[in-house]
């Protein structure tokens, strides 16, 4: 909690001065529901980066592919499920490969 009230004080300091005091309140994530889908964006975004590291042969992120795949597996949310089934794998695709 004390990172992140951190980050959206830094975040608001970096607004044009004109800007802080609309941001400063909605910063926040107060709703439930939009906080779980900010931090599932959050692991999904994690587990791009460890499948792009690992299609580069950076096998160090095994472990880290496999856990945020498993933390992605515990969120239960079916726009998180579209996306990995239509999009994610796309991921793992060369360049050569994609159409």
């Amino acid at each position: 909690k004390d990172v992140e009230a951190l980050a959206e004080r830094k975040l608001t300091e970096m607004l044009p001065p004109a800007l802080q005091e609309d941001y400063r309140p909605i910063l926040p994530i107060r709703d439930p529901e939009v906080a779980v889908l900010v931090k599932a964006a959050d692991k999904l975004s994690a587990h791009i980066k460890c499948l792009e590291e690992l299609k580069a042969g950076n096998l160090e992120f095994r472990r880290a592919a496999e856990q945020t795949e498993q933390a992605l597996d515990d969120f239960h949310l079916p726009e998180l499920t579209y996306f990995r089934e239509h999009f994610l794998p796309s991921f793992r695709l060369t360049l050569d490969e994609m159409e």
